[in-house]
């Protein structure tokens, strides 16, 4: 039986981290360990005396504030991890109980397969609205009806998306709040520390190297809940910012559908653009304005790096 290691980085969340641990302590297959990195101060890592006592190794490290970011703590968690296969969670999520017996059920049936992504399950079904946006989306080559995928603009279309359907699929890309691999893909590839903060598009960075040299799979019967909390995340204005720039560093180190993708990328850029601002004039709300704002600067930063390649090539 492989074992299974738990990377849990957390910042700030001691609720919502409590909720993920007591979901992974109430699992039908028990994992081999369970690693906190703490970028934050945790006065009392939740359930550590309880996980021990279920035989668990619980290994809990609290980071220099200095070394903060999400991905530093996922390297510092490969590290440390001894399992087969190193499961890597968001503080927030909720796994439904057979997640790491399906997952480990489905690496040891397929050898080949080296990463695998959760299920996000979803309350309600899409709003008539969502579809709409979703078509839109496509339109704007910001989305497609393919999951786990990038398009010729570097967009994406997400595992989470909730107007498509999950298959157990082969995928270009996974999501971080629930993805994992077996641990002889570490050899070769690491986690790029070059994100900041909470690393908006590290997970799609990461696994997508992967995948040009391993095999990678949606996996749809490993079901959790991801409730996205609010602790502790960027304001709409550095989210919408950073998403550009990510999006754009994604290009220029990828360009992962041919020498065209700067097109399709400013022709998605627009619809994106002009998505938001029609969505801040219907909402009145300031918080939108943020957003926009946010997006127009991380255009703008773009254009100055543009210009400062072509006075110093």
């Amino acid at each position: 039986m492989l074992k299974p290691s738990i990377i849990i980085p957390t910042y700030n969340r001691p609720r919502d981290l409590e909720v993920a641990i007591a979901s992974v302590l109430n699992q039908t297959l028990r994992p081999h360990e369970i690693i906190i990195v703490d970028d934050g101060a945790l006065t009392d890592p939740p359930l550590q005396k309880k996980t021990l006592h279920m035989g668990i190794d619980y290994i809990y490290i609290r980071k220099n504030p200095k070394d903060r970011g999400l991905t530093k703590s996922r390297n510092i968690g490969v590290d440390r991890a001894s399992g087969d296969i190193i499961f890597f969670l968001d503080d927030d999520v909720k796994l439904f109980g057979d997640f790491l017996e399906n997952s480990i059920k489905e690496y040891e049936q397929h050898p080949d397969i080296s990463g695998m992504g959760g299920g996000e399950i979803f309350n309600k079904k899409p709003s008539l609205s969502q579809k709409i946006w979703f078509l839109y989306d496509v339109l704007f080559c910001m989305t497609g009806f393919k999951k786990g995928y990038f398009l010729r603009s570097c967009f994406s279309t997400n595992l989470g998306n909730p107007v498509l359907k999950t298959k157990f699929s082969r995928v270009e890309f996974l999501g971080g709040a629930s993805f994992s691999f077996r641990k002889k893909v570490f050899q070769t590839t690491r986690f790029s520390e070059t994100f900041q903060g909470y690393g908006l598009g590290e997970d799609k960075d990461f696994s997508y190297k992967v995948s040009q040299t391993h095999i990678l799979f949606a996996n749809p019967g490993a079901r959790l809940y991801h409730f996205e909390s609010p602790v502790m995340r960027y304001e709409k204005y550095n989210k919408a910012k950073s998403k550009i720039l990510s999006k754009y560093a994604f290009l220029t180190s990828c360009n992962v559908k041919g020498k065209f993708s700067g097109f399709w990328f400013c022709y998605a850029m627009a619809g994106y653009l002009l998505k938001r601002s029609f969505l801040m004039f219907l909402s009145y709300d300031r918080s939108e304005v943020m957003r926009v704002k946010g997006i127009l600067a991380g255009m703008i930063e773009i254009l100055k790096s543009r210009q400062r390649l072509r006075h110093n090539p």
